[in-house]
């Protein structure tokens, strides 16, 4: 990719998660004033009317609502930050040749995730739910059916709460298979397709009995495997959007291949892989999503997690949208001629650094790569 072409991309990138950013804001202001006029309409019939009170209980189940959706939209806040903090603006001011800092305080930090609001909206929903709760039971404490109906309530709240605020944890290992806490080891990697340059596509493969390896992959992981590099697998997975596959199928058959792999000599540092319906599968107006290849995010993701320098690491597999991802990001790219070929439906107009017959060679072109004096 020309200089030139490669600022471009970036700052369309760039552009696209100030956006993000900007309707991430503007969305919390419209929960917050959403969640004040509810919770005021909710304390002010409650208390117009003695016989009204038990309205109150809609409160906590109002504040866990619109706290949850503000606090999920400051966490994509957060991504989307660290993605043009750590990534995109340091990339940029090397190509342009220009502070990251001076990129970075043009925008962001006019927009910094305001923390003290963020940590005020985990303890309103805690006091709102609590004071609403103790206030009800108070009032009904000779009431044992509704002080039953209460707790039960109240445990629902807290459950509720508490499983939310997990999922928001494990939701940025979404994209990460395994393993559960990375071990960066190098700066650099190399990012391997899956289907088509590992093992043969069959067509969604995701039963182990039907797992085959391409001739030569053993050989060509086997030879990655002595190279100073992370080697981490970067896979659509589109099966389990379309119902044809689980997450946990697929988990299975990523422990299978690791297992045969290492068992013969290989190594796998990790998998990404993306559960989303790919561009040729949406419907028209739906707009991708930012993990499927062609687009970055399992190699920005894998990045973040190992520490890497994209523009030192490097991707093979068998699809222009592999070469496509890699391009994105600056990678040096190799097309296997097994699987697809660079010929899937919908392929892209890109050109790869390299051709290999399959992985083994692609590795060779990695090992003369990696000698002393090109990459550092």
């Amino acid at each position: 990719m020309s200089q030139e072409r490669a600022i471009a991309h970036l700052e369309a990138i760039r552009q696209d998660i100030r956006d993000e950013i900007k309707k991430r804001v503007q969305q919390r202001d419209r929960y917050s004033i959403q969640l004040t006029i509810a919770l005021s309409a909710i304390v002010a019939v409650s208390f117009s009317n003695p016989d009204w009170s038990k309205v109150l209980i809609a409160a906590p189940l109002v504040s866990i609502y619109f706290t949850m959706l503000i606090l999920y939209s400051y966490r994509v806040h957060r991504i989307s930050a660290a993605y043009l903090r750590e990534k995109i603006e340091p990339e940029l001011a090397r190509l342009c040749e220009t502070s990251p800092d001076i990129e970075w305080e043009k925008y962001y930090q006019a927009h910094a995730v305001p923390g003290i609001r963020e940590s005020f909206f985990k303890w309103a929903l805690w006091v709102v739910t609590i004071a609403s709760l103790v206030y009800l039971w108070t009032l009904e404490s000779k009431n044992c059916g509704f002080i039953i109906a209460l707790s039960l309530t109240t445990a629902a709240y807290i459950g509720t709460a508490l499983w939310i605020m997990c999922a928001f944890r494990r939701e940025k290992k979404a994209m990460r298979d395994w393993p559960q806490k990375t071990a960066p080891r190098y700066r650099n990697a190399v990012f391997l397709d899956r289907d088509g340059t590992i093992n043969v596509d069959t067509h969604f493969p995701h039963r182990i009995e039907s797992l085959e390896f391409i001739p030569k992959a053993i050989d060509g992981l086997r030879l990655l495997a002595t190279l100073p590099l992370d080697i981490i697998v970067a896979s659509n997975q589109a099966g389990i959007a379309r119902g044809i596959f689980t997450r946990n199928q697929m988990s299975q058959f990523n422990a299978e291949l690791r297992t045969r792999v290492e068992d013969a000599g290989g190594r796998i540092d990790a998998f990404y892989f993306c559960p989303h319906l790919e561009m040729k599968h949406l419907r028209p107006g739906d707009s991708p999503c930012a993990c499927s290849k062609p687009s970055p995010g399992m190699l920005l993701e894998a990045a973040m997690d190992f520490k890497l320098d994209l523009s030192k690491s490097f991707l093979i597999g068998d699809k222009t949208s592999d070469i496509a991802a890699g391009e994105s990001v600056g990678c040096v790219t190799i097309l296997v001629k097994t699987g697809k070929e660079g010929k899937e439906e919908g392929a892209l107009p890109v050109k790869p650094e390299y051709l290999a017959e399959n992985l083994y060679d692609a590795a060779l072109i990695l090992q003369s790569y990696l000698e002393p004096g090109k990459v550092n």
